[in-house]
């Protein structure tokens, strides 16, 4: 049997153990949810899981920048920039740099499972490794030292055909994220 249609997953029902304030953060495993309104003990409600959200800092923590992924510690009930080997769960990323002092961070809400932000970092991470070889310096003309001579014209085409070689497999590795974005329903179709 198929999956059935629920809903779009903006949010996600929610009965609490104990009451909860609208605007607090409720982490489930590595779901984190805010609550857009106050639930009371035992009462059906929801958590929002997209949206844009002003978050608690820490002030002192030397700020965040603008789209900087960031994460909730609820330990210590503020978004960081510092997943803390797991221990803080993926939030979303920041709309705006909180700086320094800053007690607040305004971030777009994209509760995430941790298995994909692992994914997405090694995918960076490759994509970071693909590098070209760099152009070929000099002017033009057929002199000594110009681009225009044979020399630089093969040394031209060997580093477009470089180029196109790690255009390619970046492009494999996009699409591998894309897919395991969509496999688990990040990403529409």
């Amino acid at each position: 049997m198929g999956a059935t249609y629920r809903q779009t997953g903006d949010s996600v029902d929610y009965t609490p153990s104990a009451d909860v304030t609208a605007g607090d953060v409720v982490v489930q495993g590595d779901l984190v949810g805010v609550a857009k309104l106050d639930i009371k003990t035992g009462a059906l409600g929801a958590l929002a899981l997209a949206g844009v959200f002003d978050f608690p800092k820490a002030s002192g923590d030397g700020g965040i920048a603008a789209g900087a992924r960031c994460y909730w510690d609820a330990a210590e009930g503020v978004a960081k920039v510092d997943a803390e080997a797991g221990a803080n769960k993926p939030i979303g990323k920041s709309i705006k740099a909180a700086g320094d002092t800053d007690t607040k961070v305004r971030i777009a809400l994209c509760s995430g499972d941790a298995v994909t932000t692992t994914q997405q970092a090694s995918a960076v991470a490759d994509a970071d490794a693909i590098t070209a070889t760099a152009a070929p310096a000099g002017g033009t003309g057929a002199t000594d030292g110009a681009w225009d001579t044979a020399a630089h014209r093969n040394e031209a085409i060997a580093t477009i055909n470089a180029l196109v070689n790690d255009v390619t497999a970046l492009r494999t590795k996009v699409n591998a994220l894309l897919a395991s974005l969509r496999t688990a329903g990040l990403l529409a179709e």
